[in-house]
């Protein structure tokens, strides 16, 4: 009888470990498997034109590769536009900190900004926190060109190349 009650408390103490693993494991990191993106169109004006959005899955956990990237950007960039600047919010907080950033909400340490089109890796993110994640890709539109051409006709042309053929000499008489 006494082995009985030694087999039912361990069995009992398993369980409430259990049920309360279970309440946290809202809190422990997992594996980024996908990340939304944002394409962000500014006029000349610096004001905001357009923005489209997109929910990109990852072949490889926590990997958004560069060929992936950069099919993505020439799939949204228009003829007037061009791309420059890009950034990645990546929320990786830590769950003993969550109680901490509820009080000071200091949320730049998660943005960075990207210097080059190369593979973007994130780190592991809290599983309640994962659609925070997300990519910004800015494009901005381009400066006209004030490319200046002046009508040059055909005689004004053939007189332009007779003076400038050949070099001349230069005499210096003193």
């Amino acid at each position: 009888m006494n082995d009985e009650t030694e087999e039912c408390l361990d069995e009992e103490w398993i369980r409430e470990f259990e049920c309360i693993d279970n309440e946290y494991n809202v809190f422990y990191k997992e594996d980024v498997l996908f990340v939304k993106v944002n394409y962000v169109f500014i006029n000349r004006a610096n004001e905001i034109e357009c923005v489209k959005s997109e929910n990109v899955l990852f072949a490889t956990p926590n990997t958004l590769p560069y060929s992936t990237l950069l099919e993505m950007i020439d799939a949204h960039k228009l003829q007037k536009y061009e791309m420059t600047t890009m950034l990645k919010y990546n929320f990786s907080i830590d769950p003993a900190e969550i109680k901490s950033f509820l009080k000071h909400r200091n949320t730049d340490r998660y943005l960075t900004e990207l210097t080059k089109v190369d593979t973007i890796v994130f780190e592991k993110t809290i599983g309640m926190f994962q659609d925070l994640n997300e990519v910004n890709i800015f494009f901005r539109e381009k400066k006209a060109r004030h490319t200046r051409t002046s009508k040059v006709s055909n005689g004004r042309l053939m007189t332009a190349l007779k003076k400038h053929r050949g070099t001349r000499k230069r005499l210096d008489i003193n």
